[in-house]
């Protein structure tokens, strides 16, 4: 990814999604390409194609509607919250002091690990995010903010 790449904010008005939606609009939503398209008539009558990369409304860069409907978007209020929430955690104990019990828990003694770790995952503190600590042998603690998985999963 380029430094240009980076400095280009994608959109957040939902403009492309919601033109893609509205059939007033000559938007359309490619799911395998993962695009949205401006249909236009060519001259020989066809139906022809322009790929859209940025928002015409807001100018920013074309969403990812795929990762969007697989996880979910942590705002930057809530991911703020959440720092705060965990700053202050140092242990297992200190999250199970500040977080309460752990929708997943797994000690390091019972399991055979190259490194044994104890690790707790919370699902039910936010509505977007999941909660990752993993305290190491040497008492390192490890805090992992993830986007919670919204998507379908597929049986095997």
């Amino acid at each position: 990814m380029s430094s240009e790449d980076k400095a280009v904010k994608t959109c957040t008005c939902d403009w492309l999604k919601n033109a893609a939606e509205d059939a007033r609009f000559p938007v359309d939503y490619d799911e395998e390409s993962n695009q949205f398209k401006l249909r236009c008539q060519l001259e020989d009558g066809e139906l022809g194609y322009i790929v859209l990369h940025f928002c015409p409304f807001c100018g920013g860069k074309a969403p990812d509607i795929k990762k969007e409907r697989t996880f979910a978007c942590i705002s930057e209020q809530e991911f703020l919250r959440l720092q705060e929430l965990t700053r202050q955690i140092q242990s297992i104990e200190d999250a199970f002091r500040i977080l309460g019990e752990p929708e997943f828990g797994v000690g390091g003694a019972e399991q055979e690990l190259l490194e044994a770790a104890r690790s707790l995952t919370y699902q039910n503190i936010s509505e977007t995010a999941t909660i990752h600590i993993t305290e190491y042998e040497q008492g390192k603690v490890r805090i992992v903010i993830q986007e919670k998985f919204i998507g379908k999963r597929h049986s095997a």
